[in-house]
């Protein structure tokens, strides 16, 4: 890519940013949690037009489609995870624009070029940073994002191991719906207490540090829930009576769908690779449903269970 295309890339990112916040604003009714956004706007706003010093505008539009996507895109997220989901999620695409900015400086020759860049930069850490970080004050889900995503992560892995191997072994699917229930049932209550206790010590610690802390009713029901519905999946195929080989099938492909977005949610959480995250993930949980699967027709074969 030469100089000017990737200038011109870096502009047209800065304009949708700017479109995204103001479509945030726009539908958000929380008053303070409107004008950060409308700030957040009109810093962004402020940086296209630092941008038009540096490029030609006129040459590096954007389509009206291209804003159209991007604007739907963000308000899906905003709709399915709630507000401070939808800014993590473009904080996460901002880090790639923070990067190409450091990698720019071999494109501009003159002390004006250099000085709009340094500005930019400076906004972003002074400006932006803060405003963003104001938001998730409004948010319980972020700040209890943690729980949600390991108890979903649980869910989904512990009851398709538990599911898969009893299928394996069983060939009845309502006994495999029940075993699987039983186990989401147990996880359940187990996660709940698991989180509550870790919170509460969690809390205790801070209290004497004179530090914030999270609720521990809080990070239990997020941990319960999200382990509840995170197990739910796992059992679909046995709910409709589907057992044996097409059973662990269908029941595999949807954790494995729904993994692949809780794993890609961590990543924009954590700031780090999504398709690592994902990978890993996906690899980790199908060894384990491997090895019970395994189990599973041993117990029918070798050991002649068969019901």
């Amino acid at each position: 890519m030469n100089d000017k295309k990737y200038l011109y890339m870096l502009y047209k990112e800065e304009k949708l940013h700017s479109g995204v916040y103001r479509l945030l604003a726009n539908k958000e009714n929380t008053p303070k949690l409107k004008k950060v956004f409308y700030d957040l706007a009109d810093v962004e706003k402020k940086h296209t037009i630092l941008w038009g010093v540096l490029v030609d505008t006129k040459k590096a539009k954007i389509s009206l489609l291209k804003i159209k996507l991007h604007t739907l895109l963000f308000d899906m997220i905003r709709k399915v995870f709630g507000t401070s989901m939808a800014i993590k999620f473009l904080e996460y695409k901002e880090d790639g624009y923070h990067k190409k900015l450091d990698n720019i400086s071999f494109v501009f020759k003159t002390k004006r070029e250099r000085e709009i860049i340094s500005k930019i930069k400076k906004d972003e850490r002074i400006r932006e940073t803060p405003l963003k970080n104001s938001i998730n004050e409004y948010s319980d889900v972020i700040e209890n994002i943690r729980n949600i995503t390991i108890g979903m992560n649980d869910g989904l892995v512990e009851v398709l191991a538990a599911t898969a191997g009893l299928a394996a072994a069983i060939k009845l699917p309502i006994l495999v719906l029940v075993g699987g229930v039983i186990v989401a049932l147990s996880g359940t209550f187990s996660m709940v207490g698991a989180a509550y206790l870790s919170t509460e010590y969690e809390k205790d610690v801070r209290i004497v540090q004179k530090k914030s802390y999270a609720s521990p009713n809080k990070s239990s029901f997020y941990t319960g829930i999200s382990y509840i519905i995170g197990a739910i999946f796992p059992l679909i195929p046995f709910i409709f009576g589907i057992g044996g080989a097409y059973g662990i099938l269908i029941s595999v492909v949807l954790t494995m769908i729904v993994l692949s977005t809780t794993a890609a949610l961590i990543a924009i959480i954590t700031n780090v690779s999504i398709k690592r995250r994902v990978i890993k993930t996906l690899l980790i949980s199908l060894g384990a449903t491997s090895v019970t699967i395994m189990l599973g027709y041993f117990a029918r074969f070798v050991l002649n269970i068969s019901i």
